[in-house]
């Protein structure tokens, strides 16, 4: 009987707290309509417009198209078709310039001799082999003998291998070596075994655009 007075003297006291703390609100300004119709109370019990607490939507920015357009322009490119190779020493500087321009590299003919160097700069994401490219390597030859360079480790070939990527190092070690080299004899690294070790291939080269020859300039020409 005790406990029951006790929980009822606790219930009342929360009660009157709760009455309390209602009459702390504001006092109606008018009545609320009835349910259904959904409206928006303010703190003083007046009626507003829900569509006034709507969070409105954000707007596109034409702006941000815009400008990632001007963070990522397209890279240019350079293609080279034929290229018979020549000084060492001129062409390493020549790819070096190369790999700073920041440009794509197509190789769409043959790269031959110090040409290859090319490989030693530009990056494979960068780099692509059409058709009908090729890498053609033969040994360099020594000044004072005429003959292959191919003497010792310390020699231009050994030097210039040493500067490709492995898997064309590794191209080289499995058909001979560097030591195995002949001046009258290229090895070609063909277009599409370049593919099979995982470089890109070119798109289609375009073609030139054709000239045309108008009607009028015709008969000036006595056509």
């Amino acid at each position: 009987m005790r406990k029951l007075l006790l929980t009822g003297t606790a219930t009342l006291l929360l009660l009157a707290e709760a009455a309390a703390q209602q009459g702390n609100l504001p006092k109606p300004v008018q009545k609320l309509p009835a349910y259904p119709p959904v409206i928006c109370v303010a703190t003083n019990w007046a009626f507003e417009s829900c569509e006034d607490r709507q969070t409105p939507l954000p707007q596109p920015n034409p702006l941000r198209a815009f400008g990632r357009a001007i963070e990522s322009p397209p890279r240019l490119k350079t293609v080279l078709y034929d290229e018979p190779g020549g000084m060492i020493a001129e062409h390493w500087q020549r790819w070096m310039k190369l790999a700073g321009s920041g440009d794509d590299v197509e190789i769409r003919g043959a790269c031959v001799s110090a040409c290859t160097l090319i490989m030693a700069h530009i990056p494979s994401d960068r780099l692509c082999f059409g058709e009908n490219a090729s890498l053609q390597f033969h040994p360099s030859r020594d000044p004072k003998t005429g003959e292959p360079d191919v003497s010792n480790a310390l020699g231009s070939t050994q030097w210039m291998i040493n500067q490709y990527p492995q898997d064309i190092r590794l191209w080289i070690k499995n058909k001979g070596g560097w030591e195995k080299m002949a001046l009258g004899q290229m090895w070609t690294l063909d277009a599409s075994e370049l593919w099979r070790m995982g470089y890109r291939k070119c798109e289609p080269d375009e073609l030139p655009v054709p000239m045309t020859i108008t009607k009028s300039a015709k008969m000036g020409m006595g056509g």
